[in-house]
């Protein structure tokens, strides 16, 4: 189906972030000077804890950083305070309950560095904290810590928590394992795209992760693990538009496709998006972007792209939306200045003018923009 109109679009654009000049650079660690309630406290029965830092915190870091177990079925507000920060918990709290409120290193203060360790506070609600013992074995490179909590009532989710550690990977057969488990939480580890099954990927991806390694054929980028050869295609199309590169973030292209590396670009350390509209570019369409095999969005609309529509396109069998309307597409010397095309594609053996035959091959997409360009001929059976 084709969908032609006029339509208000809004865009998600790459740019690198960068730390302001001047001044020593800060390494020092945020510390914990004071909690309400002290770890250890019981008889705990105020709606509010608090925490205060010796520096001020980056008031980003907080959500993903502190954390109450058991979990809360209400989700406790923030209050932010600069040096100090204030969790309003819910109306109340279970009776006779020891729960513990985890601090990990996502924590960082106004300049970006983290803490130096995980905390942990324990409180209770109750005359006493919680104590027990368990035997076994935990089988780890490193140091981890391990959560147990005993559930109440037998009717009760189950919970399977291993926050706040330094996991690297999880098996594939967890799923079957604990595939009863209504909830199942790994937040806060180092786990890396394709460290964990399939099955996780949503419950991973919902927690924060502190990606330290990467499984075979990928590397570690802007906080992702990035497929090398999704990573390498990206880069060689930017480096075919010097011209674009050299514009304001607003009007151009970055030089680095790691600035590129973001959540809505990549899923699983896959590419699975390009957005590049009116940016000025001038190259042709490079041939390998049919290797893009996880490729869900290519918008390429308003710039000044000349040649063919790649043949090999027709292997993006996750292609949803392709807009390549506005361009030169179909000419191939195109006169800027003049808003003229010098050499048709039908003119030359370089390059085709025609929609590709088997372009009806891409099953799952669903907007498809060509308007506006140079091609000639009919348009395809298949499509």
């Amino acid at each position: 189906m084709i969908i032609i109109g006029i339509s208000l679009w809004f865009w998600v654009s790459c740019a690198a972030v960068k730390h302001p000049p001047g001044g020593p650079k800060d390494i020092v660690a945020p510390d914990l000077l004071f909690s309400n309630p002290i770890s250890g406290a019981t008889y705990f029965s105020s709606s509010e804890i608090e925490l205060t830092f010796n520096e001020f915190i980056d008031e980003k870091s907080i959500m993903s950083a502190i954390h109450i177990y058991p979990q809360l079925l209400t989700k406790p507000d923030f209050i932010y305070k600069g040096k100090r920060i204030i969790i309003q918990l819910p109306d109340s709290l279970d009776e006779n309950q020891t729960y513990i409120l985890s601090i990990n290193r996502n924590l960082k203060d106004e300049h970006g560095v983290p803490l130096a360790k995980n905390i942990q506070l324990a409180f209770s609600t109750g005359a006493f904290i919680d104590q027990a013992s368990i035997s076994g074995r935990v089988f780890h490179d490193g140091e981890i810590s391990v959560h147990l909590w005993q559930i109440k009532d037998e009717n009760e989710d189950p919970l399977f928590n291993i926050d706040d550690n330094e996991l690297i990977s999880l098996p594939g057969n967890l799923c079957n394992i604990y595939n009863d488990l209504d909830i199942f939480s790994v937040s806060n580890n180092k786990l890396c795209s394709g460290s964990y099954p399939i099955c996780l990927a949503e419950t991973v991806n919902g927690g924060s992760q502190m990606c330290e390694g990467c499984p075979p054929h990928y590397f570690f980028v802007e906080g992702y693990c990035a497929y090398e050869s999704d990573y390498s295609i990206l880069q060689n199309f930017l480096d075919l538009n010097p011209e674009s590169q050299l514009l304001p973030e607003e009007t151009g292209i970055p030089e680095n496709a790691s600035d590129c590396v973001n959540e809505d670009w990549w899923d699983g350390g896959r590419l699975v998006e390009i957005t590049f509209q009116h940016k000025h570019l001038k190259s042709t369409i490079p041939e390998n972007i049919g290797d893009l095999d996880e490729l869900e969005i290519l918008r390429l609309t308003g710039n000044e792209l000349t040649g063919a529509i790649p043949d090999n396109i027709m292997n993006l069998n996750n292609l949803k939306i392709l807009k390549l309307n506005s361009n030169h597409i179909g000419c191939y010397e195109y006169d800027v200045e003049n808003d003229e095309c010098l050499v048709h594609c039908i003119n030359t053996e370089e390059c085709s003018e025609t929609i590709p035959e088997n372009i009806g091959a891409l099953t799952n997409i669903d907007t498809l923009w060509l308007n506006n360009n140079n091609l000639y001929g009919e348009i395809p059976p298949s499509i």
